[in-house]
C-alpha cells in the first residue's frame, strides 16, 4: 500500500486552507486528506467507501454454536432423562449460553472503514466506540461532498 506520511504535503492551487472536519486521537478528516496512524490519504483518491461491523468475537461464536449443540443434545435425550438428569443437563447447558450472553453484552463489535485506494480495497480505521465511528463516518461524508463541490465546473 503507497500512502503519503503525513508529513509531506502536495500543494493544491484550487484552496489556499484546509477545513478541518473531525480532529481527534490520531484521526483528522479535511477537505483534503483523511489521516490515520500517520498516514495521509487524499480524500479524492478514495472510492468505495464502505462502513461494516466486525465479526463476533470467537468465544462469542463458540459458546452460541455449543450452546445450540447441548440443547439439541437434550431434545434428544429428553425422554431419558429424570429430575436429576434435567438439573445436571441445565447446569451444563448455562455454561455456553452464560459464556455468549457475556460475549454478546460485553465484548463489542467494531466497526470498520474500507476503501479502493490506488487499484486496493484498504481498511482504513477501525474503531470500537460506536459515536466517535459515526463523528468519523459524517466527517469523510462532509469531505467528500466538498471534494465534490469543487470538482463542479462555474
Amino acid at each position: 500500500m503507497e500512502t503519503t506520511q503525513s508529513g509531506a504535503g502536495v500543494p493544491d492551487r484550487k484552496r489556499a486552507t484546509e477545513t478541518v472536519f473531525y480532529d481527534e486521537g490520531g484521526i483528522t478528516v479535511t477537505d483534503r486528506w483523511l489521516v490515520v496512524s500517520g498516514f495521509r490519504y487524499p480524500i479524492a483518491a478514495l472510492t468505495d467507501i464502505r462502513m461494516v461491523r466486525s465479526p463476533h468475537d470467537p468465544l462469542t461464536v463458540d459458546a452460541g454454536i455449543a450452546s445450540g449443540t447441548i440443547a439439541v443434545g437434550i431434545t434428544i435425550t429428553a425422554r431419558y432423562l429424570d429430575a436429576y438428569g434435567w438439573l445436571g443437563a441445565l447446569v451444563v447447558l448455562a455454561i455456553p449460553v452464560s459464556l455468549m450472553l457475556y460475549g454478546l453484552l460485553r465484548r463489542h463489535r467494531a466497526y470498520e472503514l474500507w476503501a479502493r485506494y490506488q487499484g486496493m480495497t484498504v481498511q482504513l480505521l477501525w474503531v470500537e466506540d460506536a459515536r466517535r465511528f459515526g463523528q468519523i463516518s459524517r466527517a469523510l461524508l462532509r469531505a467528500h461532498e466538498r471534494e465534490f463541490d469543487l470538482r463542479l465546473p462555474g
